[in-house]
Protein backbone atom coordinates (compact mmCIF):
# COMPACT_ATOMS: atom_id res chain seq x y z
CA UNK A 1 0.00 0.00 0.00
CA UNK A 2 0.42 3.79 -0.24
CA UNK A 3 2.71 3.44 -4.11
CA UNK A 4 2.36 6.81 -4.25
CA UNK A 5 2.39 9.98 -2.94
CA UNK A 6 5.27 9.41 -0.93
CA UNK A 7 9.33 10.08 -2.16
CA UNK A 8 8.66 12.66 -5.13
CA UNK A 9 8.61 10.00 -7.49
CA UNK A 10 5.06 7.98 -7.86
CA UNK A 11 4.94 7.86 -11.21
CA UNK A 12 7.76 6.62 -12.00
CA UNK A 13 6.56 4.18 -9.17
CA UNK A 14 3.28 3.21 -10.83
CA UNK A 15 5.01 2.65 -14.02
CA UNK A 16 7.37 0.11 -12.52
CA UNK A 17 4.55 -1.85 -11.00
CA UNK A 18 2.77 -1.77 -13.70
CA UNK A 19 5.37 -3.25 -16.02
CA UNK A 20 5.49 -5.58 -13.38
CA UNK A 21 1.89 -7.05 -12.74
CA UNK A 22 2.29 -10.27 -14.04
CA UNK A 23 4.56 -11.01 -11.04
CA UNK A 24 3.58 -8.79 -8.46
CA UNK A 25 0.59 -8.44 -6.00
CA UNK A 26 -0.57 -4.51 -5.32
CA UNK A 27 -2.14 -3.73 -2.13
CA UNK A 28 -3.96 -0.24 -1.86
CA UNK A 29 -2.75 1.73 1.03
CA UNK A 30 -5.34 5.16 1.71
CA UNK A 31 -2.57 6.96 -0.19
CA UNK A 32 -3.53 5.41 -2.94
CA UNK A 33 -7.31 5.04 -2.91
CA UNK A 34 -6.91 9.37 -2.27
CA UNK A 35 -5.19 9.44 -5.87
CA UNK A 36 -8.10 7.71 -7.36
CA UNK A 37 -10.81 9.85 -5.68
CA UNK A 38 -9.25 12.58 -6.87
CA UNK A 39 -8.68 10.73 -10.48
CA UNK A 40 -12.73 11.07 -10.27
CA UNK A 41 -12.33 14.97 -10.49
CA UNK A 42 -12.81 17.66 -12.97
CA UNK A 43 -9.62 17.98 -14.47
CA UNK A 44 -8.91 21.92 -12.52
CA UNK A 45 -10.00 20.24 -9.23
CA UNK A 46 -7.05 17.75 -10.03
CA UNK A 47 -4.60 20.34 -11.08
CA UNK A 48 -5.18 21.49 -6.65
CA UNK A 49 -3.15 18.43 -5.78
CA UNK A 50 0.45 18.29 -5.25
CA UNK A 51 2.99 18.08 -8.15
CA UNK A 52 3.96 14.70 -7.44
CA UNK A 53 0.06 13.54 -7.99
CA UNK A 54 -0.46 15.75 -11.01
CA UNK A 55 2.11 14.40 -12.93
CA UNK A 56 0.37 11.12 -12.48
CA UNK A 57 -2.99 12.25 -13.22
CA UNK A 58 -2.05 14.37 -16.64
CA UNK A 59 0.55 11.56 -17.42
CA UNK A 60 0.07 10.63 -20.95
CA UNK A 61 -0.58 6.64 -19.43
CA UNK A 62 -2.69 8.12 -16.85
CA UNK A 63 -5.63 6.75 -17.50
CA UNK A 64 -3.66 3.10 -18.19
CA UNK A 65 -2.10 3.40 -14.61
CA UNK A 66 -5.36 4.73 -12.55
CA UNK A 67 -7.46 1.77 -14.23
CA UNK A 68 -5.02 -0.55 -13.39
CA UNK A 69 -4.81 0.83 -9.75
CA UNK A 70 -8.51 0.75 -9.65
CA UNK A 71 -8.34 -3.18 -9.88
CA UNK A 72 -5.70 -3.44 -7.77
CA UNK A 73 -6.86 -5.49 -4.34
CA UNK A 74 -7.43 -3.72 -0.61
CA UNK A 75 -6.17 -7.08 0.88
CA UNK A 76 -4.44 -10.17 -0.23
CA UNK A 77 -3.59 -13.12 1.88
CA UNK A 78 -1.31 -15.27 0.96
Amino acid sequence: GDLVNRGGQSLETLKLLHSLRDHIVVTLGNHDLSLLAIAGRRPDEQRRVNPDLQRVLFDDDATTLIDWLRAQKLMHVD
